[in-house]
This record gives structure tokens, sequence and C-alpha cells, in this order.
């Protein structure tokens, strides 16, 4: 009885096809990985940001209050980002949109991070070296560099500007 059942095993194996050769087994196997890469790799398409500036009453609004940093960017008046020690905010298609700060970064001036994180983007401050210039009584100015990423890593946003920080 044993061997009946070991022979039907053979003849069901057998019947499979014919026994690839490690080689060919070796490529169908990096196809089918590249096929299932191909699939995971697949994101919708870039959809690029347009920052507007924050206004005071989004400033009121958001309790935006305090010491921290604002970007605005090259041209501009009005900040599009402000940057607390725990936040920051920006004004994404009319709303302004708020990222948790990483504290296990590179601090900025007053209490702010080079890294910001949101729900699908996260941002990055870079700032020139130095002490800065004196952009009024209590503020300090940088030349600076705003990034922000999609959940994706892809670049949605690149300015450059001023950073300012003040109390």
């Amino acid at each position: 009885m044993r061997r009946h059942w070991l022979l039907a095993l053979v003849l069901l194996a057998s019947a499979c096809g014919p026994e690839l050769s490690p080689a060919q087994k070796a490529a169908e196997d990096a196809k089918a990985v590249a096929m299932v890469e191909a699939a995971q790799d697949r994101h919708p398409p870039l959809r690029p940001l347009a920052p507007q500036p924050l206004t005071a009453q989004d400033i009121e609004r958001g309790q935006l209050f305090g010491a921290g940093c604002g970007f605005e960017p090259a041209g501009g008046t009005q900040p599009i980002l402000l940057a607390r020690a725990k936040r920051a905010v920006m004004k994404l298609e009319q709303r302004p949109t708020s990222f948790a700060s990483d504290p296990g970064g590179v601090q900025l001036p007053l209490g702010t991070w080079e890294h910001y994180v949101g729900k699908g983007l996260s941002l990055r401050i870079a700032k020139a070296e130095g002490n800065g210039l004196r952009g009024g009584d209590e503020a300090m100015q940088w030349p600076a560099r705003l990034t922000v990423r999609d959940q994706y890593d892809r670049i949605v946003y690149v300015g450059e500007g001023t950073l300012r920080c003040g109390g």
C-alpha cells in the first residue's frame, strides 16, 4: 500500500512539467521577485505643493505666537512656514497643516528643529552656517532652504529664502 502512494507521488510530481535546472530555477525566481518589486514600486503621480503665506488670521487662529522661526521664500514678505519647538505649520491648499518636530535631529535657533514630520509629508529646514544677521530688534535671520517631501520621499516643494527667528 505504501508503494502505491509513493508511486502516485512520483507520477504526480513528474506530471507537473519538466524539472528545471538550478540555473533555470534561479532565473524563474529572479523574474518572480522582479515582478513583485515592480508592483510594489508604483506610486501615485507626483503632486507638487504650492504653499501659501500664513496670514495674521492664520497665526491667531493657530495660536502660533511666541519664540520660533519663520521661513519666507525669496521675494516674499510673509512666512509660508512657522516653526516652534514642538510643531511647525504651513498653509497648504488654503488650510494650515501641522508637522511634529523631530527632536532627534539637528536643533535650530530658539528650540526649533531642522526636521518636522506630518501626515504624508515631511519637511527639512537648512539654514546657512554662522550667527546670522540682525533682522529687527530681537530677530536674527539666515539664508535658508525649505524642502518638503511626500510619503514616498519624493521632493514636492523646494524653496530658497530667509529663515527669521525671534521671540
